[in-house]
C-alpha cells in the first residue's frame, strides 16, 4: 500500500550512507556492554539506550520524508516488511535460545520467564517491566534474560504508528508554501508535547513510569524526527562539526557521573538529554573531526552488528555468571564479551544479513508467512517449556518435637542431649532466613532444638514498612500476603506446646535498600532510625513475652552479586552501613548477637561471598545445611547464660 500517491517506488528510498552514525551506534552500545558488565566507572552507560533512541527516531524519519519528496507517496508495506527483515530473525533467533536453554535447565525456570518472554515476542515488554508487579522476592531470582527487550518494544511501537503519522503530516504540510518547514515546527511540537508528558508522569505515576512508559520515551525518538525534518533537503553550516566534541565529551562525561536507577534519568532529564545528542548527530553532518574519527574502520564495524550485540548480550550475562564459571571481574567480563561476539558475528553473516540484504529472495508475502509461523512456533514452544513454577514454602517446625506437639516435617519427640527438653528457637525473618531453612531442612536431624518458623519470603515483618526503590528504580514493597510482626510474632510464639526460649532476629537486609521516608529518598548511610525505631519494639515484645532476643548482624553483600543490579549501587559501602547501624542499636539495647558474615562472608567485602548465591544475599543451597547448623550453634552459644539464668530464675514460662 502507498499512502499518499499511486506513485510506487521500483526500490526503496535510501538514505546516503554515513559511517559515522555506524560509528555513534559503536559508542552508545558499548556505553551499555559496559554497564551491564558492571564497570564501575560507568553508572550512567545505560544511557547508550536514550543514544539509540534519538538515532533511530533521525534515520527513520528522514527515510521516510525522503521517500515522500522523490517518490510523492510513502510505501508503509515496504516499510514494515525491512523492519521485518531487520529486527525479526536476531530477536526471534534469541527469543528461541533463551526458551531451549529453558528446556535444558541451563536458565532458571523463574516465575515472570513465561510473562516476559511473550512481553518480547509481543514487543510490549516495557509493559510487562511496568505493569508486571514484580515482587520483592523476584527481584533476587536469575535476571530475566529478555528483560532487556523493553527498549525494542518501544522503538517498535514507534516504528508502527510513525509512517502514517508522517503521511498525514506532509500531506497537509505540502498545501503550504514550506512544506518542510511547517512539518519541521510541527515534530517539534510533538518533541515538547512528549518532553512535558515525561514530569507530569513522574507526578501522577512513578519515577518507573517516566523510564519504561512508552510516551516519556517517545520524546527521545521524536528529537531524531524533528532534527531529520529541519535538515531535510538542507546542508548544515559547517561549524557545526565543531559541536561534536564537546557534545562527545558531554555525553561521555554523563555516563560516568550519572547515577543508576536515580537521579535526573528518572526525574525528567532524559528529554534534555535527547537534545544533547541532537547536537552530536548534526554535527556528523559535516566532514569533521568526530565525524572522521567515528568513520574509522573499528567503530563502524561495531556500529554495523550493535543490534545483535545488544540483543545477545543479556542473555549471555546471565547464563554465564560467577556460580556458574567461577570466574569474576575481567576475567569474567572477557569471558561473556567472548561469547557475545562469536554469536553476533555469526548471526550476523548467516542469517540478519542475508535476509536484510535480500540474499535470501523472499517475496514480501512469504517473508511474512515465514516470520508469522516462526513466530507462532515460538509463542507455543513458549507456553510448553517455560512453566509457572508453583511457590515453595519453607517448614512451620523444624527439628525434635516436645511431647504432645506433632511436627509438620515430620519430626520426631525428643529431648536433647542432657536430658532435658530441646530448645525451641522462634526464626524470624526474611527470605534470608526463610531460604536458608527450607534448603537446609531436607537433611535436618538435630533433636537437641525446635525451630519454630517465623520467617516469611519477602517479607521483613516491619509495619508500614516504606516503599523501597531498586537499582532500575522498580519501586516495590511487601506484597499482601506479607504479615508485620504484630501479627506474626504472636502466632508464633503463642503455639501450643511451642513457647520459644529465643527469639532469633535474623533481619537487616531491607535496610539495604533506598526507602522513601519523610517524604524523601533515603539510604542506609542516611540513618536507619525509621527501622530501628520499629525494630526496638519487636525487642521489647520479645522481652516481655519471655523470649529472650537475639539480633544477627547482617552479612556484607557480595560486590560482584546480582542483587547489585537490584539493590544498590556501592553494595559494600551499604551493607557497610546497615552493619554498623545494627551493632550499635544491639550495644544500645543489651542484645546478644553475633555476626552472620563470619560464615556467609569470611573475607569481608570484596566481589563474591564463599556462602551465598550468585544474587550475594541468600545462603547457596550447596551449603545451607551446614549453614543452617553453624547458625544455631551460634544461636545456642551466645545465649548460654541467659537461659541459664532463665531457667533459673523460672522467668521462662511455658504454657
Amino acid at each position: 500500500m502507498v499512502v499518499g500517491t499511486e506513485v510506487r517506488p521500483e526500490k526503496p528510498v535510501k538514505l546516503g550512507y554515513q559511517p559515522a552514525l555506524d560509528g555513534l551506534r559503536a559508542v552508545a552500545v558499548s556505553a551499555v556492554l559496559l554497564f551491564h558488565l558492571g564497570v564501575p566507572w560507568m553508572p550512567g552507560g545505560y544511557l547508550g539506550v536514550s543514544v539509540f533512541f534519538t538515532l533511530s527516531g533521525f534515520l527513520i524519519t528522514t527515510i521516510l520524508i525522503r521517500e515522500k519528496v522523490v517518490t510523492g507517496g510513502i510505501d508503509t508495506r515496504a516499510f514494515y516488511t525491512r523492519r521485518l527483515r531487520r529486527l525479526m530473525p536476531a530477536s526471534l533467533l534469541v527469543i528461541f535460545g533463551v526458551c531451549t536453554l529453558v528446556a535444558f535447565g541451563v536458565i532458571a525456570d523463574a516465575a515472570n520467564l513465561r510473562r516476559e518472554i511473550l512481553g518480547a515476542l509481543f514487543q510490549v515488554e516495557n509493559w510487562v517491566s511496568l505493569l508486571g508487579g514484580q515482587s520483592y522476592a523476584q527481584l533476587f531470582e536469575s535476571p530475566s534474560p529478555v528483560a532487556h527487550f523493553w527498549s525494542l518494544a518501544i522503538e517498535e511501537q514507534f516504528y508502527w504508528l510513525w509512517p502514517p503519522v508522517v503521511t498525514g503530516l506532509l500531506a497537509w504540510s505540502i498545501k503550504g508554501s514550506e512544506p518542510l518547514r511547517r512539518a519541521t515546527w510541527v515534530l517539534c511540537g510533538f518533541f515538547v508535547a512528549f518532553s512535558l508528558s515525561v514530569p507530569l508522569t513522574l507526578w501522577l505515576w512513578s519515577p518507573d513510569a517516566v523510564y519504561f512508559a512508552s510516551w516519556t520515551r517517545f520524546a527521545e525518538i521524536l528529537a531524531g524526527g524533528a532534527l531529520a525534518a529541519l535538515l531535510s533537503g538542507k546542508k548544515p553550516p559547517e561549524w557545526v562539526r565543531w559541536i561534536g566534541i564537546p557534545s562527545l565529551i558531554a555525553i561521555a562525561a554523563l555516563c560516568v557521573v550519572t547515577p543508576s536507577g536515580r537521579g535526573w534519568a528518572y526525574s525528567g532529564g532524559l528529554p534534555l538529554f535527547a537534545l544533547l545528542r541532537w547536537a552530536w548527530i548534526l554535527s556528523l553532518q559535516p566532514e569533521g573531526p568526530v565525524r572522521s574519527l567515528l568513520s574509522t574502520r573499528a567503530f563502524v564495524a561495531v556500529g554495523r552488528v550493535s543490534f545483535g550485540l545488544y540483543l545477545f548480550h543479556w542473555p549471555v550475562f546471565v547464563v554465564l555468571d560467577a556460580s556458574r564459571t567461577g570466574l569474576s571481574g575481567i576475567p569474567l567480563g572477557v569471558l561473556r564479551m567472548s561469547v557475545t561476539i562469536l554469536i553476533t558475528v555469526l548471526s550476523y553473516s548467516l542469517l540478519e544479513s542475508p535476509i536484510r540484504e535480500r540474499r535470501v529472495l523472499l517475496a514480501p508475502r512469504q517473508l511474512v508467512a515465514y516470520f508469522g509461523a516462526a513466530f507462532i512456533a515460538i509463542v507455543i514452544l513458549t507456553f510448553v517449556v517455560v512453566a509457572v513454577p508453583e511457590a515453595e514454602e519453607a517448614p512451620r517446625v523444624l527439628g525434635g518435637m516436645r511431647k504432645g506437639v506433632t511436627s509438620v516435617t515430620g519430626g520426631k519427640e525428643a529431648t536433647g542431649g542432657n536430658g532435658a527438653e530441646p530448645t525451641v528457637i522462634a526464626v524470624l525473618g526474611d527470605s534470608v532466613p526463610a531460604l536458608l531453612i527450607q534448603m537446609g531442612s531436607s537433611s535436618f536431624s538435630r533433636t537437641d532444638v525446635i525451630l519454630s518458623i517465623g520467617a516469611q519470603f519477602a517479607c521483613d515483618g516491619m509495619v508500614n514498612m516504606p516503599d523501597a526503590r531498586a537499582l532500575r528504580s522498580n519501586h516495590f514493597r511487601p506484597g499482601p500476603e506479607c504479615e508485620d510482626w504484630t501479627v506474626r510474632y504472636p502466632r508464633v510464639i503463642n503455639q501450643v506446646g511451642l513457647h520459644p526460649d529465643i527469639g532469633l532476629l535474623m533481619v537487616g537486609f531491607w535496610a539495604n535498600f533506598d526507602h522513601y521516608v519523610g517524604g524523601r529518598w533515603v539510604g542506609p548511610c542516611d540513618g536507619l532510625a525509621w527501622y530501628l525505631t520499629d525494630l526496638k519494639k519487636r525487642v521489647q515484645y520479645l522481652r516481655s513475652q519471655g523470649v529472650i532476643p537475639v539480633v544477627t548482624i547482617p552479612s556484607w553483600i557480595g560486590l560482584e552479586s546480582r542483587s547489585m543490579w537490584f539493590a544498590s549501587e556501592n553494595p559494600g559501602k551499604r551493607s557497610g552501613c546497615v552493619r554498623t547501624a545494627m551493632k550499635g542499636f544491639a550495644a544500645r539495647q543489651g542484645l546478644t548477637t553475633f555476626d552472620l558474615a563470619k560464615r556467609f562472608c569470611p573475607q569481608g567485602p570484596r566481589r563474591t561471598c564463599d556462602a551465598t548465591r550468585v544474587d550475594g544475599v541468600h545462603v547457596d543451597s550447596a551449603v545451607a545445611p551446614v549453614v543452617l547448623d553453624w547458625v544455631i550453634d551460634q544461636t545456642l552459644d551466645v545465649t548460654t547464660k541467659e537461659r541459664s539464668h532463665a531457667k533459673n530464675s523460672l522467668l521462662v514460662k511455658r504454657p
